[in-house]
């Protein structure tokens, strides 16, 4: 005879302290040890290896959910380059979203970006405001 087999589930995220907060939907870029730029996002962050990716320069501040940073940077703009969704798009940064104030409403409107410049959109969403 065989015993009934139990499924597994797949492991929980463990609870942010500091509160809930939400990852830019902007793909950032990282340079591989090779030199070469790749476009990467926050869920490839956390697909593998998210301890070492999210050690890498600024990650965190860009996927703050994923790498259970929301205390430090639930409000704070992304310290990464991050590009729009074209495929020929310049990186662009916080500094440039709000280096002309008369452009910031519409900059902070762009898919992805209030979620990414979150102090400099003022960003209000996930149960939470800036």
């Amino acid at each position: 005879t065989r015993l009934p087999t139990v499924g597994t589930r797949a492991p929980t995220r463990l609870p942010t302290v500091g509160g809930s907060c939400k990852d830019s939907g902007t793909k950032f870029l990282l340079t591989t040890d090779q030199g070469v730029r790749k476009k990467r996002s926050c869920n490839w962050v956390g697909k593998n290896n998210s301890d070492k990716r999210c050690g890498y320069k600024n990650v965190a501040s860009h996927c703050p959910d994923t790498c259970n940073q929301c205390a430090a940077y639930k409000c704070a703009d992304s310290a990464r380059k991050f590009v729009k969704w074209g495929k020929n798009d310049k990186p662009k940064s916080c500094d440039w979203v709000k280096r002309k104030p008369n452009k910031l409403a519409h900059r902070c409107d762009m898919k992805g970006f209030r979620a990414t410049c979150r102090a400099s959109c003022n960003y209000v969403g996930n149960g939470l405001s800036c």
